[in-house]
């Protein structure tokens, strides 16, 4: 039989996902118009916390570690 994992094991809180991409829980609150603008994933509905595989795309796939990088230099991330 096949082993089931819960879906709570990836939900993340806000201080691990800020560990994940390099930054703190304050830096993700200080750029998080930022962080939507550039298709961040969003909140899971009725738990706190976001799916870290959904993360983990983003930073993989979607260029999302040169977004971050980009807003520590302040410039623009699409140039």
């Amino acid at each position: 039989m096949a082993k089931t994992v819960k879906p709570e094991r990836y939900i993340w809180p806000k201080n691990a996902i800020a560990h994940r991409i390099g930054k703190s829980a304050t830096w993700i609150n200080a750029h998080w118009a930022e962080l939507q603008a550039a298709n961040f994933p969003k909140k899971k509905p009725l738990v706190d916390g976001w799916d870290i595989r959904e993360v983990d795309d983003w930073l993989k796939n979607l260029g999302g570690e040169n977004v971050v990088n980009a807003m520590d230099n302040d410039a623009d991330p699409w140039a």
